[in-house]
Formats: C-alpha cells, structure tokens, sequence
C-alpha cells in the first residue's frame, strides 16, 4: 500500500514541478506552454487569466499535497499482525507541516486568482488585470 501512496506522491511532485515550471515562464513573460496559453473552455476568461497568475502558487499547493499523501503513507501503516502502529515522529511532524502549507498555498491561490491579491505574488506584467470575482462583479 505504501507504493501506491508513494507513486501517487510523486505523481503530484511532477504535475507541480511542471506548474511551477509554468509559472516562471509567465512570472518572465515567456511564451508559457500549450495548456497555459490557449483558453479552457471549463473556465470563464476572468477566471483562466486568474489561474494562469496564481500557477506558482498552485504548484506550492501540488508539492505540499505530495508531502502530505507521502506522510500519510508512512504514519499510516500496519506492523506484521496487521495492528495499525502511529508512523516515526518526523513523519507526523511533515504531515502537519504539509498540512499546514496546503492551506496557506490554497489561500494564496485562491486569493490570486479571485481578487489578484497579494500584488508582490502576481506578475509585474499581470498585476493591472482585475481579479476575476471582481470582473465578475463589474458584468452583473
């Protein structure tokens, strides 16, 4: 069991290195690749814009939640009688630690992509845009 915990957690480790990796280049006004730059059709304009500023945030949020499944995995586990046992001391204190990151990146994100807030998160080049619960305010 503690493999599929392991695998998923790198999984997640990978989708956030390559949002953040994402993120940068938008942070240098780069070209930022294909699933950045053309529109979802899931989301509305204001909403995607707000996505496409917050992508370090969002790959904060992914690393933190690999730590938090990867701690899981190993406080979580069964001694060979199957007696569930509390995990080693450093991986409860990374579970709360990842726990504790994902809120705060959640929020960060949250905030970014809805009132384009905290400005010194936002890129320089993005930081005129309105915040997309705010655009969505101003059409009603």
């Amino acid at each position: 069991m503690i493999y599929f915990y392991a695998l998923f957690a790198l999984f997640l480790a990978v989708t956030g290195t390559g949002t953040v990796r994402a993120g940068l280049q938008v942070w240098r006004n780069q070209t930022p690749p294909g699933w950045v730059a053309r529109p979802n059709p899931v989301f509305s304009e204001p909403v995607w814009h707000g996505v496409r500023r917050a992508l370090v945030p969002m790959g904060a949020f992914q690393w933190f939640l690999s730590s938090m499944v990867l701690a899981v995995g190993i406080v979580i586990t069964s001694d060979r009688a199957g007696t569930p046992t509390p995990g080693p001391m450093w991986a409860n204190l990374l579970l709360w630690l990842a726990i504790l990151g994902l809120l705060t990146s959640g929020w960060v994100a949250f905030s970014v992509v809805a009132f384009n807030r905290p400005q010194f998160l936002v890129p320089r080049h993005l930081r005129d845009q309105l915040g997309s619960w705010t655009a969505y305010r101003q059409r009603a």
